[in-house]
């Protein structure tokens, strides 16, 4: 899969966008499509924990103030697996839609983090 989150994590046209042939959007609604079936929730969730020099790093870097370049590059990869994930479990169920997709993540243990996507997937079809 590729990301269409930069690896500065900024996003490039972020919603909707079409990855494996499910369209995504954040909206309720896919622009220009109609939604024919709505299928129920999906998700995708990964669990991280960082690596001693990233922790090392990161706390020097912390001090002085700035990015954390290598931690920024595991929470892109860590949504890109996330949005690979319910993109699968979409088109498990037959889905080729995902609508009212969110993110979120949170803290698990010490050093751990989980990163989640939702979102409700449906099947749609192009406006005449």
């Amino acid at each position: 899969m590729t990301s269409r989150l930069s690896p500065e994590g900024g996003s490039a046209a972020f919603t909707p966008f079409e990855n494996g042939g499910v369209l995504i959007s954040t909206a309720d609604e896919i622009s220009g499509h109609v939604i024919i079936q709505n299928i129920g929730l999906v998700f995708g969730s990964t669990v991280r924990s960082r690596n001693i020099g990233a922790n090392i790093g990161a706390s020097f870097k912390s001090i002085i103030g700035g990015e954390l370049k290598p931690l920024t590059k595991n929470v892109v990869n860590s949504r890109d697996q996330a949005i690979e994930r319910m993109i699968k479990a979409a088109l498990s169920l037959g889905a080729n839609g995902i609508v009212a997709f969110r993110f979120d993540s949170g803290s698990i243990g010490e050093g751990m983090t989980e990163i989640c996507c939702y979102g409700s997937a449906v099947k749609t079809q192009r406006k005449a």
